[in-house]
Order: structure tokens, then sequence, then C-alpha cells
């Protein structure tokens, strides 16, 4: 099989290996695509020392998906696709094995990029599920690559009185207009200060999210945030290493977490995100929303789904999407964007 190696910085080699068999309870899985996580160019872009390279085969990825070819798993069958969390970031290769326990399935229907992004919007979800309630407060969301945008959209259903962003970029600050932000600032040029002030009257926000990783954009949390304000750190910084604003932290006693799903230890938390389907039985489009935990003795999924405005659970505490849907609908919902816990 193809697979990529990191031989040196930002350097990708295409080589031929053998293709990799399964151990008990693992499964094979032809990947179908990939996504490309701020940590991966992290390692790609980094400089590391000599002996480091060239890097395990297929690293640095983690996000996959892609169909059951083998399967020594009495959870997935051959046929099933399946969202890959890959426990050795080595997802840059035709084939790969994984751990039962670390796939999530999904239906065999619709483009396997967009059910990929259950995995991104599901970092998200935890951290928002961190952060607490968003209704009614002002927040700020520096950064609108696609975890800020993921943001944007869920502190807008989240009730927020305000959703602010910031990006370098205005095509992207377009986009989070579209999807919920109330005000955009591009901070090359307005000063995101002085435009926070002015919407909240100088009060500032309750919430920040860094969702840059940038170091100029972790300190300006500390600006933009109210005296005992809460600061949101998901962006993965470039350097480990940051001079940070210690003397406006204190004054203002801000109240500060760093957020990661993958490092949380607390796998049992069932998460999702939307994407847009034909609806089975008609020409209108339906979204499904879906999600997925780790119980024992295997992944859970629920699946809802929303037209015309109005939202209806399908079917929750199901193992397989496809029963999902023929379980029929069951009851009522008037929210669109949906989270289960186990």
């Amino acid at each position: 099989m193809r697979a990529a190696q990191l031989t040196s910085p930002k350097t990708l080699e295409i080589i031929e290996t053998d293709v990799p068999a399964p151990n008990e309870n693992e499964i094979l899985v032809k990947l179908e695509t990939i996504s490309v996580c701020g940590s991966d160019l992290r390692k790609y872009d980094a400089v590391l020392p000599e002996e480091e390279y060239p890097l395990e085969i297929g690293k640095p990825n983690h996000e996959c998906i892609g169909i059951v070819v083998e399967s020594k798993s009495n959870i997935y069958k051959v046929g099933d696709r399946v969202i890959v969390l890959a426990s050795k970031s080595d997802g840059l290769k035709e084939y790969m094995t994984e751990h039962e326990t670390n796939a999530v399935l999904v239906p065999n229907y619709g483009d396997p990029a967009v059910w990929l992004m259950c995995q991104p919007m599901g970092t998200v979800l935890f951290s928002c599920q961190e952060t607490g309630s968003f209704l009614g407060k002002n927040v700020a969301i520096l950064g609108q690559g696609p975890i800020g945008l993921n943001f944007t959209s869920l502190v807008a259903a989240g009730g927020a009185k305000n959703v602010i962003t910031t990006d370098l970029l205005d095509n992207r600050l377009e986009v989070s207009k579209n999807i919920g932000a109330t005000h955009t600032i591009n901070p090359s040029i307005s000063n995101p200060l002085e435009v926070v002030e002015e919407i909240t009257n100088g009060e500032l926000v309750d919430i920040v999210i860094e969702a840059a990783g940038e170091e100029s954009t972790l300190n300006q949390c500390f600006d933009l945030v109210k005296r005992q304000g809460f600061v949101t750190l998901f962006g993965v910084q470039w350097n480990e290493n940051l001079n940070l604003e210690i003397g406006t932290m204190f004054d203002k006693q801000i109240k500060l977490i760093a957020t990661s799903s993958a490092r949380s230890g607390r796998r049992n938390i069932a998460i999702g995100c939307g994407a847009i389907l034909p609806v089975l039985d008609g020409d209108d489009q339906i979204i499904f929303a879906g999600g997925y935990a780790y119980p024992a003795p295997g992944p859970i999924t629920w699946f809802a789904g929303c037209n015309n405005g109005g939202c209806t659970l399908v079917a929750i505490g199901t193992t397989r999407p496809d029963d999902a849907v023929g379980a029929g609908l069951t009851s009522k919902l008037s929210v669109g964007i949906l989270s289960a816990y186990q």
C-alpha cells in the first residue's frame, strides 16, 4: 500500500509498505479521506531533532474515515463505515488497523468528508460543555478557522446575547456572519478591544474562546474579558514556552481553562455534529445530527433529524445507524443541536 512519511520539516515522501494485519479486537480500515488538525500541522511544521526523522509511517494525522475490510471485532463488520480516532496518529496511509474502541460507526450513505467532521466538532462540543452556559452572555471567539466556526455556530445556538468573532481573513468572517456571529472584527483593520468596548458599552465580554493557537490572541483574551470573566483555551500553540500577561490575569481575576477532549479521559460522552443529507423517501432536505459514545460493550449511536425548522428524535441508544433511521419518530425536540450523555 501507499503511505506518507515525514522525512524532514514540511517534507512528506510517498512510500510503499505492507498492509497491516488486525489483531484481536481490531479492525482493518481502507481509508476514504482524512482531515488535517492544527495539532498535525504543529508536528509537520516543526524543526525536530535530526535523530527523530523520519517519523513513523503515516504520522502525523489522527482524523480518518473509511470502510472496514477485515474485522476481528465483535462490534464492527466488513463493509461498515467508521470514523477512526487514530491512537498512533498514523492516518497518512491507505490502510490502517485500530482497536474497536477507537472507531465510531457512521452511515454508509452520504459524503464521508462530511461525516468525518463529527470528529472536530465533537472536540468543540466537549469544550463548550467545559465552558458552561452561553445563554444571555457576551462571547468573543478569536479565530474563525474550522474550529472557530464550529464554536460560533454552537455558541449562537446556545443563546449568547452577542457572538463577537475575529479573524484576519474576511472570507472567514463572512461565513461567521452566516452561522451566527452578531459582530465580526478583522484585527488588521479594527482594534478588537475598542470594538468590543463599543458593543458591550464598556463592560467587555463574559467569555473569550481562543481558537487560533497564537500567543498574541491568547494574551488578547485577557484584554477582552471582563473582570472575573472566563477564558477557554482551545487552539494548540506553536511554541511550548509563551510570554503571558500574568499581571492582567491576576488583576482581573480571570478564570481560565484549557480544553482537550482527547486528553480528558472521559470518553463516555456522546457528542456529534450535523450534516445535510437527502431524506430517505423524498426530495426535500433533512439535517441529521449524529453522536457517539464508548460504553461497554461497544459504541452507542444516536441520530436526530431536523426539517423545516422542527427537530425530531429518531432513536437513542442503538448500536447501528441504520437501525436508528428505521426505528421511527419517537419524540419532538425544540433544538437543532443535540448532545447526549451515557
